[in-house]
């Protein structure tokens, strides 16, 4: 079936809301060489508008997923990390003998540990 360009256009601008023949009736009535066609291209437009919201369904869980990987392996290396930073600390309070006030809770900024030890 050929469509001009201007039912084309039409087609596509109204594409999300072609959802009944009476809507493609409406819409492309004037082009005399598509009567009898109005429920052919309205298959046409259901089946893109399924494919498409599938389409758009599979890369909604493609993003899902990335970030609940991102946000697991960042959970991850904090729990490392953490870990890491509490063996440090052990080690460098017992090595000092000086177990005082430390800016623990606090301390990290930008992803950089500062510990102040006033005396």
């Amino acid at each position: 079936m050929f469509l001009p360009d201007g039912d084309i256009k039409l087609v596509l601008d109204y594409f999300t809301l072609l959802d009944s023949l009476a809507k493609v009736s409406a819409l492309i009535g004037h082009n005399s060489h598509l009567d009898g066609w109005h429920d052919t291209l309205l298959e046409v437009i259901c089946k893109l508008q399924n494919d498409f919201e599938r389409i758009k369904q599979e890369q909604k869980e493609k993003l899902r997923a990335n970030r609940a990987a991102k946000k697991a392996a960042k959970e991850s290396s904090n729990s490392n990390d953490a870990e890491a930073d509490s063996d440090g600390e052990q080690n460098s309070e017992s090595e000092s003998g000086y177990e005082g006030n430390s800016l623990q809770e606090g301390g990290y900024a930008s992803g950089i540990k500062w510990q102040i030890n006033l005396r």
